[in-house]
């Protein structure tokens, strides 16, 4: 309760002075502003920094995203930067291979992923197998492999479930 108070207190103190009590980049998944992207990817990355926000990560299944070059000047003209990027699931490291090259040209630190099917323990021993080689294949672009969780890794198969199952 005490550590609450005094992080509480700090904060007042923080806003007070006129400092943000956050000090290192804030980012913003653009999936989260899709429709505007949609519309005017340029504008869209300008309100975003507008809004405070210094990073972003952007995702291989936005439209108008085509262009690896005109997302570059549309970062760099909002003055943002694109440490990571969400790509759509893997059925084959071939797949992985494509978003790697994107990733790569892009100059990404981290390629991220995520799974909502429903699937047996057997289904996520070969999905893990799979990111074990997407992880090669990332690095081999630069970029650190990344599994963005939802909730079906949380599901029991026997005494353990899929999130189990990736981290082995």
């Amino acid at each position: 309760a005490l550590g609450g108070v005094a992080a509480t207190m700090a904060l007042r103190d923080a806003l007070a002075a006129g400092k943000l009590a956050w000090t290192k980049p804030i980012g913003l998944e653009l999936y989260t502003v899709r429709d505007m992207y949609a519309k005017d990817p340029a504008k869209t990355l300008k309100d975003v920094a507008a809004a405070g926000y210094t990073d972003v990560e952007i995702t291989g299944f936005l439209p108008s995203q085509a262009s690896t070059a005109a997302l570059k000047k549309n970062l760099a003209g909002a003055k943002l930067t694109a440490p990571s990027g969400y790509y759509s699931m893997p059925k084959t490291a071939e797949d992985w291979k494509k978003s790697a090259e994107a990733a790569h040209a892009l100059g990404l630190k981290y390629m991220v992923t995520g799974n909502t099917e429903e699937m047996g323990a057997d289904g996520w021993k070969k999905l893990a197998a799979l990111f074990n080689e997407c992880g090669k294949i990332s690095e081999s672009a630069g970029a650190q492999f990344c599994y963005h969780n939802h909730i079906r890794e949380f599901e029991k198969h026997g005494n353990t479930d899929g999130y189990q199952i990736i981290l082995k």
